[in-house]
């Protein structure tokens, strides 16, 4: 399991088994930062929407959404040859790195892209960590009064995509096999996916089904991201009163649009629709 997918795994746990902890996570906006050659810069507001002051360490590596077999997303941050093409975490200037945030306060955190000298136009990238703690009390506020004390200190760990436009940017979809099966009461189907242009397909896809008098009966959208070749899956509610045996169409539309990024950073490319029979048995 790679560190980031890790450090989240034990974010989960830990909310899990303790909510209140919950209240102990900063928030951050924007949900991805992006960076152009214009300006070279860009800003993070990082907020502290606990009771207590929180120690804040702010990083990058460089990663990516990739997939498994199954078409799951998975995180690759082992991608050294991608990462010298396309990575911008030797050229990424933090400040600060490193604060406390009071109860309700907020921190603005600057991202400055050094110039790619000698790199083709296209979309580069990062990963912003986030990591953050209680911040310590001081000794002397801090009472004994009986045996050896343990204290427990999480550290919760966010991160999100920093991208670099340089230069003329474009991206487009290619559509690849999709298979398709039953599981439970949805119909999954896994498509293989192929980004083009110099940078990441980044947007939505809207799936629906039709059965053979051209009523839809099913729909599902969500977002979508492809830095390179992957195999996405996605899972469409079947009604609860079931689907008749036949043949039905299942549609896709991928698109440059979603409702948590603004259409001025998203790299826009023209809609790509397939389609492809499915029967049900």
């Amino acid at each position: 399991m790679n560190r980031i997918s890790l450090y989240l795994l034990c974010l989960i746990i830990t909310c899990l088994a303790c909510p209140k902890l919950i209240q102990a996570q900063v928030s951050l906006a924007p949900t991805a930062v992006y960076i152009t050659d214009q300006t070279n810069v860009s800003s993070l507001y990082i907020n502290n929407n606990s009771q207590v002051a929180q120690e804040i360490s702010v990083s990058a590596e460089f990663a990516y959404p990739g997939s498994d077999t199954l078409g799951n997303m998975i995180t690759v941050d082992n991608d050294s040859v991608s990462a010298a093409r396309y990575g911008i975490t030797a050229n990424l200037k933090i400040f600060p790195r490193q604060f406390v945030i009071q109860p309700g306060g907020q921190q603005v955190v600057r991202l400055q892209v050094k110039p790619l000298k000698g790199k083709p136009d296209g979309m580069y990238w990062s990963r912003v960590i986030v990591s953050s703690q209680t911040a310590a009390k001081d000794v002397d506020t801090v009472k004994v009064t009986e045996g050896v004390g343990t204290v427990i200190n999480y550290v919760f760990k966010q991160n999100i995509p920093a991208f670099y436009r340089k230069g003329k940017v474009s991206t487009g979809l290619t559509t690849g096999k999709v298979t398709t099966s039953v599981e439970k009461s949805k119909l999954v189907a896994v498509a293989t996916l192929k980004p083009t242009g110099n940078a990441p397909f980044n947007g939505s896809v809207t799936a629906r089904l039709f059965n053979s008098a051209g009523k839809e009966v099913a729909m599902q959208q969500q977002t979508l991201v492809a830095y390179f070749e992957v195999l996405r899956r996605i899972e469409i509610a079947i009604p609860p009163e079931g689907l008749a045996p036949g043949t039905y169409t299942l549609g896709f539309t991928y698109e440059t649009k979603r409702a948590d990024i603004s259409p001025i950073d998203l790299v826009q490319a023209k809609p790509v629709k397939s389609s492809i029979k499915v029967e049900i048995k």
